[in-house]
């Protein structure tokens, strides 16, 4: 019925993702992040993806927190193709502007791995299709823990307000976000868009809507 090639259709082709983002205590977030207020529904139902991770995400005026916890082994980071290796991929819109065909200087990609490569392990990788764009931001200003404990790895991150152009919670109560955590040897999950379907790092109307809480 149908020519090879095709693209099967799945529930993201008929509706938009949102949820709410709830907000963290500044100078208390590496503890705070921990709690089920910040913890993110599992949408392996929607993406059709086994997901062993657990991802936590809260914001605040100063920036936005983040921890993903895993307890299958998540050790393996490339640089500089970041995706090829274990490591966690953050895409925020921060004026989520669903109506725009590409990514605009409010858009931002960054990049977080378990441990450091060639003494990388965090940084900016925001690519833009036009003139539009911002400069990226400096990887020293990222803050990343990474706590092994057994067979569990927690990687917590603090992502400043300067890092996140347009980032201004109370004027924008929602930004445009997904996450694609990249597996060396199983294949990456993702959040809401998924790469073998669409370009995941341009196609920011596709992305989740998180509303400020």
């Amino acid at each position: 019925m149908f020519e090879d090639g095709f693209l099967p259709l799945s529930p993201l082709n008929f509706f938009e993702l949102g949820l709410d983002c709830h907000s963290i205590n500044e100078t208390k977030w590496k503890d705070a992040i921990e709690s089920k207020s910040y913890l993110f529904p599992d949408m392996g139902w929607l993406t059709n993806e086994e997901n062993p991770y657990k991802f936590y995400l809260g914001w605040c005026e100063a920036g936005i927190a983040f921890m993903l916890e895993t307890k299958e082994p998540f050790d393996h980071p490339e640089y500089p193709n970041v995706s090829d290796g274990d490591s966690l991929d953050l895409f925020f819109d921060t004026r989520d502007l669903k109506n725009v065909g590409s990514l605009t200087r409010f858009c931002h990609h960054f990049y977080f791995l378990p441990h450091k490569v060639d003494n990388h392990d965090r940084g900016e990788i925001t690519r833009f299709r036009q003139e539009e764009a911002h400069e990226l931001c400096d990887p020293k200003d990222l803050e990343l823990h990474v706590v092994k404990k057994g067979s569990t790895t927690k990687m917590k991150g603090f992502i400043p307000k300067n890092c996140l152009f347009g980032f201004d919670p109370n004027q924008f109560k929602r930004l445009g976000f997904s996450y694609r955590i990249n597996q060396k040897y199983t294949g990456p999950i993702h959040f809401s868009v998924k790469s073998q379907e669409y370009n995941v790092e341009q196609e920011s109307s596709l992305w989740a809507s998180l509303n400020l809480k």
